[in-house]
């Protein structure tokens, strides 16, 4: 039996949770037109008039784009797009997305989308989107596929009022425009210190104060770099130590300084390998996977053979190589070895040329480009509060825990 002391006033039981008494827990099938997409593989074109929402498409918030010249299954204007399949423990499985156009988009296969009957679109929008429901199908070992009655199945929280549906929408609505600012803030910043590197990092434009000749260095006369080591996984005890180890995982967050590790060594998987601690301030650069990531030890590690440790003469500060590798990133993508995957190779770096100014000089840049990374990040502070803000909020507001609306007075109802 349920502990009805355990319900606030006010508040009732359903399938779907404990919800305001002025709220209903209808099922999703009541309250949408459900809509299965279609193939679009044999109409894909790149010049073609419509976008294909596909997974890919929602998962990217609509960055990555392809196009078709039929509109095999189109949506309209408010329709809630949904992922219906994804791989094991992925971001895209129930992500939504909300039509913003007529005669623009049509729906792939394993993409449903649902047209609201009579309820806020937004409300809807947001009660279903990645609702943990529909998480739990994937079991984190096969993967996901959502069917249509699953899909139906969902109960949802409901405020019976549309004005307390809209208002909640609207309240979170406005949280997301000020995350979507902060996005492009930062947006505009990155592409700030990109063009700054450009023109400082090969001298197109000088600092105040210095001038004369930069020499052309070749990276393996003014540094030493080897590569790091995994100790066998199969032996447990070469893990689980104090010895800080860096592998790719740990280098994908774009971070300048890393000081901590997902994994970390015992002496006897140093000895035992050819993983070997690179002292603090060495360079650390990605040949495979993702190749051309960069950031500075600010500890001593040791790392995976996919990282190349880069440690620098007095002639080239560490951060000035940091942002100068930093910079050449995406054409340092197309130079890797064409295989399975593009790698590079310790060879192919020490052949790395670069214009090279006075330390002064370099400490001068590298301050510049410091200050705008700082600026980046404090912005990027500012939208992980909001984050977490939106976060509870949703928690809070999406339950009817907090109410934006004076609740309706059912004192003369009967349960």
């Amino acid at each position: 039996m349920r502990d009805l002391q355990q319900i606030p006033a006010g508040y009732k039981q359903t399938d779907a949770g404990v919800i305001p008494k002025d709220w209903e827990a209808k099922p999703l099938v009541n309250l949408i037109r459900f809509t299965n997409g279609k193939a679009h593989e044999q109409s894909i074109d790149p010049f073609g008039k419509y976008i294909v929402i596909n997974s890919k498409f929602v998962s990217t918030n609509g960055a990555v784009v392809k196009r078709s010249n039929k509109a095999m299954q189109p949506v309209k204007k408010n329709d809630i797009v949904m992922v219906m399949s994804d791989v094991p423990n992925g971001k895209a499985i129930a992500k939504c997305f909300m039509v913003n156009r007529d005669n623009l988009y049509t729906l792939n296969q394993r993409i449903c989308s649902m047209t609201p009957l009579l309820d806020d679109g937004n409300y809807l929008l947001l009660q279903i989107n990645r609702n943990p429901y529909y998480l739990s199908f994937d079991d984190g070992a096969k993967q996901t596929n959502l069917r249509r009655e699953d899909v139906l199945s969902l109960q949802v929280k409901m405020p019976s009022s549309i004005d307390e549906q809209k208002k909640i929408s609207s309240t979170l609505s406005n949280i997301n425009s000020l995350i979507s600012k902060l996005d492009q803030l930062i947006q505009k910043k990155k592409n700030i210190k990109q063009g700054a590197m450009q023109e400082l990092l090969t001298g197109k434009r000088r600092l105040p104060g210095f001038s004369g000749e930069w020499e052309v260095q070749i990276l393996s006369k003014i540094t030493e770099m080897n590569s790091g080591g995994t100790p066998s996984t199969k032996i447990s005890n070469y893990y689980g130590g104090d010895i800080l180890w860096a592998s790719i995982a740990d280098m994908t967050d774009s971070v300048k300084f890393i000081s901590s590790t997902e994994k970390k060594l015992t002496k006897s998987g140093i000895s035992n390998s050819s993983a070997t601690p690179f002292p603090k301030g060495t360079v650390l650069y990605a040949m495979y996977a993702s190749i051309g990531e960069c950031c500075i030890a600010a500890e001593t590690m040791a790392t995976s053979q996919a990282i190349l440790g880069i440690r620098c003469s007095p002639l080239i500060i560490n951060e000035y190589l940091y942002y100068y590798l930093t910079s050449i990133k995406e054409y340092i993508k197309t130079l890797g070895q064409q295989g399975t995957q593009s790698n590079l190779n310790k060879g192919m770096v020490q052949k790395f040329e670069l214009k090279l100014p006075s330390a002064d000089e370099q400490k001068a840049i590298v301050n510049i480009l410091s200050n705008i990374d700082l600026e980046i990040e404090a912005v990027e502070k500012e939208k992980a509060k909001y984050k977490n803000l939106k976060q509870g909020m949703m928690q809070q507001l999406l339950t009817g825990k907090i109410r934006l609306i004076e609740p309706r007075d059912e004192s003369n109802d009967s349960d």
